[in-house]
């Protein structure tokens, strides 16, 4: 599978659309703690990056979301805590091959929908089979709590889009370091 981009403008560097992914993660880990919109991320990187790259970001923006939490918040990393994240990160790579998945099977606007809502109900019914399967319950999935979750998911995937859109006016194609600065 190539690296190039299948939904993402061909005018945004590989490197920086990644770049962007990771900024916006750091932005929003302080305000979500619990519930950061991780579906959004790796399916926007799924949709817009080769699978290599798309598994690479999507591990690299749960890292961002955790070390800013660990770091910030003065979590403690116990035992559980640790378990956690990891769980997340094989759920975050589940998530992203879901997405890619039924993108590859359906493109466009609806594919692209269709791919969101797969990973999302791939990431909830694994955080509830992980749930039970440590011993934790499950009564904080309520209607409100995933639907909250899912809405935050759906204006970042939104957010994330449009920055695409941003992309492809702004043409970085054109933009070229002179043989003066460029690093050889």
């Amino acid at each position: 599978m190539t690296t190039t981009f299948r939904l993402a403008p061909s005018s945004w560097p590989r490197w920086l659309w990644i770049s962007t992914l990771l900024i916006g993660a750091a932005l929003l880990s302080p305000a979500y703690h619990c519930g950061f919109p991780l579906v959004a991320f790796v399916t926007i990187a799924a949709l817009t990056l080769g699978r290599q790259d798309a598994l690479f970001a999507s591990v690299a923006v749960l890292l961002t979301h955790q070390t800013l939490i660990f770091a910030s918040q003065h979590h403690h990393a116990t035992g559980a805590a640790l378990t956690w994240a990891v769980a997340f990160g094989a759920i975050a790579l589940l998530s992203s091959e879901t997405a890619s998945f039924v993108w590859r099977r359906r493109n466009g606007v609806v594919g692209a929908i269709a791919a969101f809502v797969a990973a999302y109900a791939v990431y909830e019914i694994s955080v509830v089979a992980f749930c039970l399967a440590s011993g934790r319950g499950v009564e904080s999935f309520t209607l409100a709590t995933v639907t909250r979750i899912f809405l935050r998911n759906v204006y970042t995937f939104g957010g994330l889009w449009g920055f695409l859109a941003i992309g492809a006016a702004v043409r970085f194609d054109r933009l070229r370091l002179t043989p003066a600065l460029r690093h050889t």
